[in-house]
Formats: C-alpha cells, sequence, structure tokens
C-alpha cells in the first residue's frame, strides 16, 4: 500500500527539522496519514493538526497508534480499515488523550484487531501475552468518541481511565468470532479513576463483562445491546488505588445471550465503597446463570462464599429488570443476593410453567402498588382559601412539613428562621424545618446552595404567586408515608432528595399586601431523573428529584400522578396517588393532551345551573356561554396549564370581566381579584345552589370534554394578615398572557382531576365529584399508559353535589340588572275587599282624609329628614377609607393592617377577631337603577364598580 501524507503536514514537518531552534509554529488546518508509515508520521506531527485523517492505515507489530496529548479541539477520523501487525506485547494499539478531543469513525470504517492471532482461551489470565485495544486516557474538556467500529479485540477493548467530562457514542464492539475461537477477558468498556463518563447506544459481541466499572463518579450507560460475556458489572471494586464507585445509572438496555444479567462485584477482604448504583429498564434474555449477582466476597475470578464488608454497597436501585432465565438456576437467584445490599421491590421475579421443559419465562412481578399521600383533610392552611394541605416528613427524625401538591420542578420546604423573625406569617404558625444531628452528619451544611431569587427555584410559580425574598437549594431525606397516619408504618425513604427551602419567600398583592410562605410545595415533576446546582463553595451537587427518586428505588411502578385537590368547605377530601390514581375521583371519560408545555386547549367559559331556578344579573337565561374573552374580543380558544399549588384562575381580563358581569362581584385592584358583595341576597343564592362555570377544553385528536366548578367551591376567604377581616372573593385573577399561555389552579382543581404520565408525555383532565361519591378504587398507571378510565358506573355530578346544594325555585329568573337590586322583584298583595258599604257619614270619611294626609305629609317629611343624615353620615364613614369602590389610580391604603410582632404571641395558637360584622361597600340609596356600561365598550377591571 502506499504510504502518504498530506502536503501541509509534510510542509510542517520541514519547517520543524530546518532549524535547531524551537520555534513555535501554527497548527496546519488538516492532516491526512494513511500506508504503513502513517502511524510514525501522525505521531511526529499531531501537534500541528487541527483535524487529522487516518485512511486505510496499516499500524506496525508492537506499535501504539500514539494519539496522545492532541492540540486542543483536534478532531481525528478514521477511514477505511485501519489494521494492526502481530506482536505479544501489551499495548496498547490505539492511544488517545487531549482536550476537547473528537474522535469519529465513518460510516463502514473498522479498526480491525485480527485478535484470533493472539486467541489462546485465557486471555489476560495466560498464555500469549495479548495488547489491550484502546486507551482513552486523559481525555478531557468534553471530548467525544463516536461511530468507532472495533472488530476482534486480541482482549479488553477501551480502557477509560484518568478521564472527565468523556463522551462515548454509537460504539461497535464485534467480537463474535471470539465466540468459537478462543476470546476471553475481552470487556467492552472498563472505566476507573473517570468523572463524568457518558456511554450511550453501544452495540456489544464479547465474550467478558459489556461494561466494568472499577472506580469513578457520575457514570452514565445507556441504550446498550450487550450480547455474549458475562453482562454490565460494577467492579469487582477493591484492591486497587482507587477503589470509590458512586452515583453510576445503567439504564434502559439490552443484555442477551450472557452469563450473567447485572452484577456488582466487590474484593474480598479489601476496602473502598460502592454507593448510588441504579440499575433500571433492563432487559436480560437468555442467561445462563443468574440474573442479578451482588457478590461482596469475590476474589480471584468467583466468590469465596463469605462476604466481607469492607466495601459496603448502599444507594442501590435494581428496578424494572425482566429476565429470562434457565429454570435449574430460578431457585438460586435471590439466595445470590447480598444480605448487605438494598434491593428495589422490582428485582423480585415469579417463576412461570416451562415451554418444552427447557426454560422457564420470568416476568417482571410488579410488587409496586401506588402510594396513597395522605393529604390533612383534619384541618386546613392558607390565608387565601382555606386549602387541604400534604403533611410531609422530611430529614431524619421525621419533621412534617405542611406542603402543597405542585408541579414545581423542585419540592420546597420552609426553614424555621423565615417565621421566627417575621411579622407577616399566617397564624398559627406550623412546624417549620430546622437542622437535624443527622443532617449535620450527613454533610447537609455542606451540599447548600448559596441563596438566590425565586425565580431559580420555579420561575412559574415566582411569577404567578409574585414571590420575593431568598430561597436556596438543599439535599435531605424524604419519607413517602404511605396511606398511613402521620408518624405510622409503611415508610419508604427517599434519601438524597433536593428541594428547595424557602428564607423568607414572600407572596405579594398590587396593593401592598403580602404573607410569609409557611407553607411548602411538594413536587410531581418527572421530567429528570437528577437535579444538580451549586454549593455555597461552588461545587457542583446532584440530588435526586422527588417522583423519579420514588420511581427508581421500585416505590411506584411509573412515573405518575394522580390528584383531586378537594375542597375545605364545602368538605371534599383530597387525593394524591404517586403511580396511579383513585378511579372513584374520574367521572368523566378523561380528556388526554401531549402538550406538556402548554397543557390543554381552553375553548369556552360558561355559566349554568344544573336545576331550579337562576340568580345571575344581566341575563335572562340561566345558561351563559361564549365568556372566554382575549384582547379583541371573543376567543375561539387559548393555552391553560393546570397547575396545582398557585391560588386562582390565571385568566385574561376580558374573561373575568365578562363572568364578573353576571355575579354580585366587585373588582379590587388591591389584590387583583373579585370581592363577593356577600350583602347582595343573590350571592347567597349562587353559592349555595348548583350555579356553576363551566370550562370546555380540547384535547388530542379533537377531543371535548367540560368540567364543572360549582360556585360553592368559589366562594374562597382572604384572611389576616392579608385583610383584617375575613372578606369573600371569587378567584378570578386577570393575567397577561406572556407566551406561556393561563393558569388554572387550587380554584379548579377543587373540582378536577388531574394526572400526568411523564414517561408517556401525557395530561389527563376530568371532571371530579362533589362531597358524595364511590369508594375508592386505586388503580395503577402504567409506565407506558397513554390512557386512564374513569370510575365504572359513576354518580352524576349533579347528583354527588345534591347533598350539599339546594335548587332555587324554577320562577327565579335572574337577580336583576346591574348586580345592585339582588332582591330579586318586589312583591304585590292581592288583599280581599270588604262586601259592606261604610256606615261613616260624609263628614267623618272628609276628616279621616284630610288626617291621613297630614300624617303621609309628616311620613314623607320625617323620610327626606332620615335619608339626609344618612347620607352625611355614610359621607363621613366611607371618606378615609373608600377601599371598596375608588377610581382605579386613586392612591389609596391596602386592605391589611399591621399584624404585631411573632413575639407578643408566644403563647397563643392562633391570633383571635373581635367579634363584628365585616364592613361591606354599601349600594346608592333611593330607587335609581345603576345603568351598565353597554356590552361592545372596552372595560377594564377598575371600570368594574358593582355587579
Amino acid at each position: 500500500m502506499p504510504n502518504t501524507v498530506s502536503v501541509t503536514a509534510v510542509l510542517a514537518l520541514a519547517l520543524s527539522f530546518a532549524s535547531a531552534t524551537p520555534v513555535l509554529h501554527p497548527r496546519a488546518t488538516a492532516c491526512t496519514f494513511s500506508g504503513s508509515n502513517g502511524a510514525s508520521q501522525v505521531a511526529a506531527a499531531k501537534k500541528t493538526c487541527s483535524s487529522i485523517t487516518l485512511s486505510n492505515l496499516v499500524v506496525p507489530a508492537g506499535t501504539t497508534l500514539d494519539l496522545t496529548k492532541l492540540a486542543d479541539n483536534t478532531t481525528v477520523t478514521f477511514t477505511g480499515t485501519t489494521t494492526f501487525g502481530y506482536k505479544e506485547w501489551a499495548g496498547p494499539l490505539v492511544s488517545v488523550s487531549g482536550k476537547g478531543i473528537q474522535v469519529v469513525g465513518t460510516s463502514g470504517s473498522v479498526l480491525n484487531g485480527d485478535g484470533a492471532r493472539w486467541w489462546d482461551g485465557q486471555g489476560s489470565n495466560g498464555g500469549k501475552t495479548k495488547p489491550k485495544f484502546f486507551y482513552a486516557h486523559s481525555l478531557t474538556g468534553n471530548s467525544k468518541i463516536s461511530g468507532i467500529t472495533i472488530k476482534n479485540s486480541p482482549v479488553q477493548v477501551f480502557s477509560i481511565n484518568s478521564a472527565s467530562d468523556l463522551t462515548l457514542d454509537k460504539i461497535t464492539v464485534d467480537n463474535k468470532d471470539g465466540d468459537a475461537g478462543g476470546g476471553h477477558n475481552t470487556d467492552a468498556f472498563d472505566v476507573g479513576s473517570s468523572t463524568n463518563i457518558k456511554i450511550t447506544n453501544p452495540t456489544v459481541y464479547n465474550q467478558d463483562d459489556c461494561l466494568a466499572i472499577n472506580s469513578g463518579t457520575g457514570i452514565t450507560f445507556s441504550g446498550a445491546y450487550c450480547s455474549g460475556g458475562h453482562g454490565i458489572s460494577i467492579g469487582s471494586v477493591g484492591g486497587r488505588d482507587n477503589n470509590i464507585v458512586k452515583t453510576v445509572s445503567i439504564t434502559n438496555s439490552q443484555i442477551l445471550n450472557s452469563q450473567n444479567g447485572v452484577r456488582i462485584k466487590t474484593v474480598y477482604g479489601a476496602t473502598g465503597s460502592v454507593s448510588g448504583v441504579t440499575y433500571s429498564g433492563i432487559t436480560l434474555s437468555n442467561i445462563t446463570k443468574y440474573g442479578i449477582v451482588i457478590e461482596q466476597d469475590y476474589e480471584n475470578g468467583s466468590p469465596t462464599g463469605t462476604p466481607t464488608t469492607g466495601v459496603p454497597i448502599t444507594g442501590l436501585t435494581v428496578s424494572k429488570v425482566t429476565a429470562v432465565l434457565p429454570s435449574k438456576e430460578a431457585a438460586e437467584l435471590l439466595p445470590m443476593l447480598s444480605s448487605h445490599a438494598a434491593l428495589g421491590a422490582e428485582a423480585m421475579r415469579k417463576r412461570e410453567a416451562a415451554p418444552n421443559g427447557g426454560l422457564a419465562q420470568f416476568g417482571e412481578v410488579d410488587y409496586t402498588t401506588p402510594v396513597c399521600v395522605v393529604i390533612n383533610n383534619q384541618s386546613s392552611a392558607g390565608p387565601d382559601g382555606p386549602w387541604w394541605f400534604i403533611s410531609q416528613a422530611i430529614d431524619y427524625p421525621d419533621q412534617y412539613q405542611q406542603m402543597m401538591p405542585s408541579v414545581s420542578e423542585f419540592s420546597l420546604a420552609i426553614n424555621s428562621s423565615a417565621c421566627r423573625d417575621q411579622t407577616a406569617c399566617p397564624l398559627p404558625v406550623p412546624d417549620l424545618w430546622t437542622t437535624t444531628g443527622a443532617y449535620q452528619v450527613s454533610d447537609g451544611p455542606q451540599r447548600e446552595s448559596a441563596p438566590f431569587a425565586p425565580s431559580t427555584w420555579d420561575s412559574d410559580y415566582a411569577s404567578l404567586l409574585n414571590l420575593s425574598g431568598d430561597a436556596g437549594f438543599f439535599t435531605t431525606r424524604l419519607t413517602l408515608h404511605a396511606d398511613a397516619p402521620v408518624g405510622q408504618t409503611y415508610a419508604s425513604y427517599l434519601d438524597g432528595a433536593g428541594m428547595g427551602i424557602s428564607q423568607n419567600l414572600t407572596v405579594g398583592f398590587p396593593g401592598g399586601a403580602a404573607y410569609i410562605m409557611d407553607r411548602g410545595f411538594f413536587s410531581l415533576y418527572g421530567g429528570d431523573e437528577d437535579m444538580t446546582y451549586q454549593n455555597a463553595s461552588g461545587s457542583v451537587v446532584t440530588a435526586n428529584h422527588t417522583l423519579q427518586n420514588a420511581y427508581l428505588n421500585g416505590i411506584i411502578p411509573s412515573l405518575s400522578y394522580g390528584l383531586h385537590l378537594g375542597s375545605v368547605s364545602p368538605n371534599v377530601s383530597g387525593s394524591l396517588i404517586l403511580g396511579g390514581y383513585d378511579s372513584s375521583r374520574v367521572l368523566t371519560p378523561p380528556i388526554v393532551s401531549s402538550n406538556l408545555g402548554n397543557g390543554f386547549q381552553l375553548t369556552d367559559i360558561a355559566l349554568n345551573v344544573s336545576s331550579g331556578g337562576f340568580a345571575y344579573f344581566n341575563t335572562s337565561s340561566a345558561l351563559n356561554s361564549g365568556l372566554l374573552r382575549a384582547p379583541g374580543g371573543s376567543q375561539s380558544s387559548v393555552n391553560v396549564v393546570v397547575r396545582p399549588g398557585v391560588p386562582y384562575l390565571y385568566l385574561p381580563q376580558e374573561t373575568c370581566d365578562a363572568i364578573a358581569l353576571h355575579l354580585p362581584v366587585t373588582y379590587n385592584a388591591d389584590f387583583n381579584l373579585y370581592f363577593w358583595n356577600t350583602d347582595k341576597p343573590a350571592y347567597q343564592q349562587i353559592v349555595s345552589s348548583p350555579h356553576y362555570l363551566a370550562f370546555t377544553f380540547a384535547g388530542d385528536n379533537g377531543q371535548q370534554g367540560t368540567i364543572k366548578v360549582p360556585f360553592a367551591l368559589l366562594n374562597l376567604t382572604l384572611e389576616t394578615p392579608l385583610i383584617s377581616a375575613p372578606t369573600q372573593y371569587f378567584p378570578c385573577s386577570p393575567i397577561k398572557d406572556t407566551g406561556k399561555g393561563y393558569t388554572l389552579g387550587n380554584a379548579f382543581l377543587q373540582a378536577a382531576f388531574l394526572a400526568q404520565n411523564w414517561q408517556t408525555g401525557k395530561v389527563f383532565l376530568s371532571q371530579a365529584p362533589g362531597p358524595t361519591y364511590l369508594t375508592r378504587n386505586l388503580k395503577k398507571i402504567a409506565y407506558d399508559a397513554t390512557t386512564l378510565d374513569a370510575a365504572a358506573n359513576p354518580p352524576s355530578w349533579e347528583s354527588s353535589w345534591s347533598g350539599t346544594l339546594t335548587a332555587l325555585p324554577a320562577d327565579k329568573k335572574g337577580g336583576g340588572l346591574g348586580g345592585n337590586g339582588g332582591n330579586g322583584g318586589s312583591g304585590s298583595g292581592s288583599g280581599t275587599g270588604s262586601s259592606k258599604k261604610s256606615s261613616l257619614s260624609g263628614g267623618a270619611i272628609a276628616g279621616i282624609a284630610i288626617g291621613a294626609v297630614a300624617i303621609l305629609a309628616l311620613i314623607a317629611f320625617l323620610v327626606w329628614f332620615l335619608m339626609r343624615r344618612r347620607k352625611r353620615s355614610r359621607v363621613a364613614e366611607l371618606g378615609p377609607r373608600d377601599s371598596m369602590v375608588r377610581d382605579p389610580g386613586e392612591v389609596h391604603k391596602p386592605y391589611y393592617s399591621p399584624v404585631p410582632h411573632m413575639a407578643e404571641h408566644e403563647h397563643q395558637t392562633a391570633r383571635h377577631e373581635m367579634e363584628a360584622k365585616p364592613a361591606y361597600a354599601h349600594e346608592m340609596e333611593g330607587q335609581r337603577e345603576v345603568g351598565e356600561l353597554q356590552g361592545d365598550e372596552p372595560r377594564g377591571p377598575g371600570d368594574m364598580k358593582y355587579r
């Protein structure tokens, strides 16, 4: 074969030999080497080349293709077939090192070791001295090896050592010929003393481990196809300079025709540690020995039978492993699991009848069941609800935190210091998190981040809640007490749970009212397996998301949840299921959306009643549809996300106004909410009868569905420290679309069922029942579920509320115009006249008439006088604090009142208000009707004075 080298490389070599004085050479743009001299030429010219192409290279016997210490960001491309001469030596045949190096194999290219020349069935244990194939040592700076095909390696293939931030993608190791030819110890990937290594989508045919990790941190191995050999192994660990294996994720891979499936080997009598290893989503087929092997007694290639604890195995997860095993070995699978290992429940297997008497199928036994998270229905929380909450245990021993279900990316706990020195926390202050001895000894403080703005925790929640103040990240234990009363058994421990911590996060309102958050958020986010953040000293910390942690530990069957928040008043208990749902909360076939980002298309909002009369204003009909409005008029649809944890219905201003036109409410700019005019008869009529707000959604494939929310659930309460006296409000909060769509929060989820399967990207929405519903029926959500079943023979939504809401008389036809009367029509008596003629004389009759006129005149005068006096009194009363009805541009004091310092309440459990009737805005005197604006006139919230 001719020996060639590119002109640019020759010039570079010529320059290097032209002067005895060292000079700095510019890097050539491209170098190409081939033939039998190519290996020596590239070794001499490599530092002057920004890209190196190796075409049909012939590497001499006993020579390493030396690509070490390449210039930063060099690209090496293999084309054609690279071959190697025969010699008994240790190798390696190829060695690469450098920073930002890219090694690429073109389509059809092969590095052929012709290993049969060395194979003798002994591998590296004896016989001929065999060269290792490919050293990927000291590769750093996001280097990558991709598309390489290696055929018939003499012994171990890839040795990855002292590397960091290295990716190997779409590597093929084809040692099939070694099955019959004596190939042995042909490990595909040996990893040692390396960090942040990603090996993705490899295809391996060999006679030893597909992967063997002897030491290292942050190793990811996924999408592998491993045939032959000994399976995927951690170890053997121990007896080397570095004996620490930490944070390893091996997922979504196939192991076929192998001795073993997944394996951990630690050396007998040695020291070191194995921690944070996950095997998940592994399919085993035709395994000749064991599917899952945990050995803490490995010595000289086999177990001693006496495990030692010098290399402890902690934080091990074996989940979603499906195997086909020889039936004679089946009974031995579980005894091989070391007593020092902690396996997920889904590592268990069952034996089925063996076809043809030869093999038994070992199908996955899903021992996991959905976890019922207890939503407290004995006490409620929130100065803007009230709402049910989760009492969630964190840290050790358990510290119970009040948390709201949420889809925030991270859970959030509240530091005890948040309310210790603050005056704006709702009372009574619940138990908040404090550091413990366990937190201290587990390096908890060293894993805390520096303080940051609320948007770093979650930008969507921070925006909708108008958060201010400081938060941070920390790592702790989170304990799931599955469907058990607080403090009892059925605990599942989720160690290494990453979450936010509020130092003083504050929820703010436009008029200046605010409160310090005293309840956190329980995250139902399942989009990522891990979270990373920087601690206060700048080091990267890796922690677990709650839902992923539960799934990977074999606690729940899928990355999913089912939620019905329920309501405090009327009392509807909440339901939160991890990995499943309660079908009794699903009255209608769920609407399904594949749009995780924007959720659902909201196509209409309507007012209606399910039975009886109606008390809506400004309408002659109970049904008022087409209320979905946006800037410019009616809207065919808008994007909405159903987001638990935030309180309101965050909708276009025009939509909120269109709804409020028919209700006895007044917009309040201080809170960006609508206050119920509770002194109007229509208020009580609407919230105590089956009046409802209907939301119509479009899902996938044009699917339509409607969720009804009774106004009984939209009669919420603002309390101290937001406002001096409890005040009822309607939770429509006008917002502008910033490109992320609108949001339906807790107020909506009182009446709606929400579920999500993060693994299939599906979101489900259904009508939830009222206070009367079926017995709980727990169902799993499979990892591949794209649909959910509704309850079998569910009650109608109307019947679930019939014992709570009382229909108005059928002849009740609205609350009138303008929202000011609210008293219905005026009554008229019919009386019965006398059939006898009067016996009074004409003079008597005249005297009575004159007296009656005088009395009427006196009454008229008294009425005029009292009205004038009352009007003056009213002006004086409302003058300094006319906060219910005002010009929107007017400067005014907010509703909330100063709250005494917390120290004043040290020995109190709650603040009590003096008994008094709340002050409401009053209507104008007399019979004059207040006119409404015309429907086509633009109106902002500030224009809505009376409803």
